[in-house]
């Protein structure tokens, strides 16, 4: 984990940062916007949540998941621990997390409440997964679905919470940082992506879809950045970090899972975050 590469990173962003976020806010859907105000102004909530995203797809956000939820378990007997995958197509990561985070300890497994919000059987980008399938979910869909599972694991956490001890939940999304989220017609807003040949305008690949960044980033939860320890990974890491910052994130750490091929990433990325920036002068 490296706290102080987003530390500096981030004080070196202070000055584009509101830009973006201004930027971010226009580039999503309104509905799902809206969603996820309401959902900030009623939340009472002291539940620790993070989500996690992903430099690239097969980084191993999954196993950082899985991770998170044992370490969570067994640091505190007494918190409940939560798990969210909103958008799954092909495979269970819920089964993999429940497998390798919770375990066979009934204790921890009376502890442990997981969540897979939209499942598609094909093993794509979610855009294309829902567009196959004829099953779109809208931006707004997603946001609420999640608004509801939040809202349930804070009250199941608290049911089994003993003493003080907080919910922690962990939300995994789907392939990198500006992956694409599921593809519907009701996304229609000139900021959703879509195909715009008047030949497909009445087919389902023109559905709109956004990017996984810009859809859950009115919830303002904290993220967690998986970063890729392969050849290449220095730069996709930087690249989505820099994406997450732009559209607001508060980015808590960052997590390579593999960094002993020789390449060197995690060195770099310490480097370029201790660099000096000049500061702009307009």
């Amino acid at each position: 984990i490296l706290p102080s590469l987003v530390h500096h990173y981030c004080s070196k962003m202070q000055a584009m940062k509101a830009r973006t976020v201004a930027f971010a806010a226009t580039a999503i859907n309104k509905q799902s916007f809206q969603v996820a105000k309401r959902f900030k102004s009623s939340s009472s909530s002291s539940m620790q949540t993070h989500i996690i995203f992903g430099a690239n797809t097969d980084v191993g956000k999954t196993l950082v998941s899985a991770g998170l939820v044992r370490s969570a378990l067994h640091s505190n007997p007494s918190s409940p621990v939560g798990y969210i995958k909103p958008l799954q197509c092909g495979g269970n990561d819920e089964s993999a997390v429940s497998r390798y985070g919770v375990g066979k300890d009934e204790a921890d497994m009376k502890r442990f409440i997981s969540r897979i919000l939209f499942l598609w059987d094909t093993p794509a980008s979610p855009h294309l997964a829902s567009r196959v399938e004829n099953k779109p979910v809208s931006d707004g869909e997603v946001i609420s679905s999640l608004q509801e599972a939040l809202t349930y694991m804070d009250k199941e956490g608290g049911a089994l919470a003993e003493g003080n001890a907080n919910m922690r939940t962990i939300i995994e999304t789907a392939g990198g940082v500006l992956s694409p989220s599921s593809a519907s017609p009701h996304n229609s807003l000139p900021s959703h992506a879509r195909a715009l040949s008047s030949d497909t305008l009445e087919s389902s690949s023109s559905w709109g879809w956004s990017a996984q960044a810009d859809l859950y980033q009115p919830l303002n939860i904290p993220a967690v950045l998986v970063g890729d320890g392969r050849l290449g990974g220095i730069s996709c890491t930087l690249s989505a970090l820099e994406s997450l910052i732009f559209r607001g994130y508060d980015v808590h750490g960052i997590i390579l899972v593999d960094d002993g091929g020789g390449y060197g990433n995690v060195t770099a990325l310490r480097e370029y975050a201790c660099r000096r920036v000049p500061k702009s002068t307009s």
